[in-house]
Order: structure tokens, then C-alpha cells, then sequence
């Protein structure tokens, strides 16, 4: 939380908010409390799977029944394992960036969100989408691999 405060004052931004996906609940906790305690004004989204869907490395949560401290996510957003993964695709598509599918979450809260307060807003991406190749090129079919296919063994 401190190195996303440092580093957005560093570059001038003007922090409206955190999208941060609820997992073992530890980094979620340690920047909803920064930020609340440091930084009222920057809104907290926490980011879970919906309802009957699974996304490696993010649950669902109840925080009212496990948050330790009363600094708590503003907002929770729900994702669907299909949005987390489309989103990732999304994203390795037009940036090159390959992010793991609670990465892929949480751009997808951002944009499920929609219209938010002028200013800038921070997803942190908890990991990368090597481990998800065989997902994501099954997703896709042929659509997305040059030459029409996959090759190597699965």
C-alpha cells in the first residue's frame, strides 16, 4: 500500500481508488488499512468471484465475519471466472501483458464499475497467466493462434 502511495504521488496521479481482489485476505487488509488510516479520500474495491464461479488464487468473502480490523473494502465487486478470463485475454491481446486469471478479475472490476470519480485508479495483479496457457488457447480454439493451432503437448 505505501509503495502504491508513494509511487502514484511520485508520478503526479491523482489516487481515487484500489482495486484489490480478496484472497487469503492479507494484502486486501494491509491496503484497505493504509489507505483508510493515510488516505480516506481513496476508495477501496475488493474484488471476488460471483457467485458459483471459481477463479484460481481469489474466493468469496463475508468480511463482516472475518475482517479483523474495521477498515473494510468501500465496495466488493463480483466477477465471473468467464469475465476474469476474457478480460486477461483482453489484456494480453492489446498490452502484451499476460496476467493470471484474478489479474483478469480485477481489470474486470474496473470496467464492471463503470463510471468512477475522475482521477486515477490502480488494479493490482497478483500474478502472471503462464500457468493459465492451456485455458486460455482452449478458450480461444483457433481463433487466437497463428497458424490455426496449437502445437506441443498438453
Amino acid at each position: 500500500a505505501k509503495e502504491i502511495d508513494l509511487q502514484a504521488n511520485f508520478r503526479g496521479l491523482k489516487l481515487r481508488g484500489v482495486f484489490v481482489t480478496l484472497g487469503t485476505r492479507g494484502h486486501s487488509a494491509g491496503i484497505a488499512f493504509y489507505f483508510k488510516n493515510r488516505r480516506p479520500d481513496v476508495k477501496i474495491f475488493g474484488v471476488q468471484p460471483a457467485e458459483g464461479s471459481i477463479i484460481p488464487g481469489i474466493r468469496r468473502q463475508d468480511p463482516s465475519k472475518w475482517w479483523p480490523m474495521a477498515e473494510r473494502p468501500d465496495e466488493i465487486i463480483d466477477v465471473t471466472d468467464s469475465e476474469a478470463m476474457d478480460s486477461a485475454i483482453a489484456v494480453a491481446r492489446t498490452n502484451g501483458l499476460l496476467f493470471g486469471m484474478s489479474g483478469g478479475a480485477a481489470v474486470a472490476a474496473l470496467l464492471k464499475k463503470g463510471k468512477l470519480e475522475e482521477g486515477d485508479y490502480v488494479v493490482v495483479v497478483p500474478d502472471h497467466g503462464i500457468k493459465y496457457l492451456d485455458r486460455y488457447l482452449s478458450r480461444l480454439g483457433n481463433e487466437g493462434v497463428v497458424g490455426g493451432g496449437h502445437q506441443g503437448s498438453r
